[in-house]
């Protein structure tokens, strides 16, 4: 018997922005690899968009020190020796991604520098921040505190915490409230906060781990939401609901196709673009077409 057409797939609503962003305006994205893979879709569409000044980042804690800094003065935004380890010939720093380095401490000081100087300037005149979250799990590194990578450190170094749902709103509350109040003032207004967990499966905790890390994170998020601090885009559900196929999967089985995150991509811009703004996407996305399909000497030239 023929199944009715309808019932093949369980649609996913989302729920559209009373904030969507502008034509021109900016977003800042920080948290897991999903941001940077959405990042890349709305780029296409010559969306000005930010993502992850000091790379991939996954638990909320971490996310939440990122943005402190991003939010602090120039003075107090700075990297500190004591976040500075030595791994394999490298210098890196425990509250950013092994990408900003350097070959001696003073180089991967700059790098951070550098990555929160233009995270900084991007935030300022964001009209929308995305956030989101990996995993509920961290690592503490013993005589420092919760770190954003381990570096390849030998894991006896580290506790591993699961952080709870109470834990993580009783956090994020207090910087979200002074996120606004820094940008109340600005033509752009109040910075609007949209919160999202990412469906990449973090096959590392254990299936059963990983369910629990994600059901923590969805739990921490709703509660900012009920008490109207932040907006929540469905990337988890849409995927696990909506996208329940392995042919929505890349070859390692836990991350999103580039079909995959083309529809969640799609899905996030018709929640949160203005008319204008999608007309705009759409026009960009003609451009970056267009100029994929130019000559390679006029590219280079």
């Amino acid at each position: 018997m023929e199944r009715r057409k309808d019932l093949m797939r369980t649609a996913v609503l989302t729920r559209i922005s009373p904030r969507p962003l502008s034509a021109g305006q900016s977003l800042v994205m920080i948290g897991s690899c999903m941001s940077d893979e959405v990042s890349q879709f709305l780029r296409r569409g010559k969306v000005d968009c930010t993502s992850n000044p000091y790379g991939t980042v996954y638990n909320p804690q971490s996310v939440a020190q990122q943005l402190r800094r991003l939010m602090a003065s120039e003075a107090d935004g700075r990297c500190r020796t004591e976040e500075l380890i030595e791994s394999e010939g490298t210098w890196r720093s425990l509250l950013a991604h092994g990408s900003l380095r350097g070959a001696t401490a003073d180089e991967a000081r700059q790098a951070v520098d550098r990555a929160t100087a233009a995270g900084r300037q991007a935030l300022r005149r964001a009209a929308k921040l995305i956030i989101t979250f990996g995993t509920a799990w961290t690592y503490k590194k013993k005589g420092f505190g919760i770190v954003a990578n381990c570096h390849k450190i030998p894991p006896r170094e580290f506790d591993r915490k699961l952080l709870g749902a109470d834990q993580i709103a009783s956090l994020w509350r207090p910087i979200i409230a002074e996120l606004k109040t820094l940008t109340a003032a600005r033509p752009e207004g109040e910075i609007d906060i949209v919160m999202t967990v990412s469906p990449i499966r973090h096959i590392g905790d254990g299936a059963h781990g990983n369910q629990i890390s994600k059901a923590t994170l969805v739990l921490a998020v709703e509660k900012l939401r009920a008490e109207g601090l932040i907006d929540y885009f469905p990337a988890y559900e849409i995927m696990l609901d909506d996208l329940r196929d392995y042919r929505f999967y890349a070859d390692d089985m836990t991350h999103p196709s580039p079909l995959a995150v083309d529809y969640i991509g799609q899905k996030f811009i018709e929640a949160h673009l203005s008319p204008d703004a999608l007309r705009a996407f759409d026009e960009g996305l003609r451009a970056t077409k267009r100029e994929a399909h130019r000559p390679h000497q006029l590219r280079n030239s």
